[in-house]
């Protein structure tokens, strides 16, 4: 496996624990999947001592227990680097155009015509004008049709 190898089944792992709703360590610790196998193989294969300094910290948290040193430092590294990129693949999904398919659309399908119109009258596809929606008591959740958002 190469570096872009890894990096394409680490984002198929972040998507799998997404799916079953498991935090990525917990996935990780259970180690019962070919694709994890390979993947915590390879990043083992990768460790650098710049990742031993790093991550020699993380070793008497207990995580991992009963593997051998290097196997956990690999596996605290894969760990890290599915949560970057859970968080990116998070915030690639907070900028989305918008789309009727997605679950705000679903569950309040008014709100697709609440889509803020630029100057030239086209939807900007970023933002829901506010005034369509209700804050609740001023904060950050705001209703959107039965549910909130």
């Amino acid at each position: 496996m190469n570096i872009d190898g890894y990096f394409e089944k680490l984002a198929k792992l972040v998507h799998y624990a997404k799916s079953v709703g498991l935090a990525i360590q917990e996935l990780v610790e259970q180690r019962d999947q070919q694709l994890l196998v390979t993947l915590l193989s390879f990043r083992e294969s990768m460790l650098t001592s710049e990742d031993e300094n790093w991550l020699s910290g993380y070793l008497p948290i207990g995580f991992f227990a009963g593997w051998t040193r290097r196997e956990r430092l690999a596996a605290f590294a894969l760990t890290f680097e599915a949560q970057r990129e859970w968080k990116r693949i998070e915030v690639r999904s907070l900028c989305e155009p918008y789309a009727k398919s997605q679950r705000l659309f679903k569950h309040a399908p008014h709100m697709f015509d609440e889509i803020r119109k630029r100057v030239n009258g086209r939807p900007d596809q970023e933002l829901i004008d506010v005034l369509a929606t209700t804050s609740i008591d001023g904060s950050e959740v705001y209703r959107a049709g039965n549910g909130y958002t």
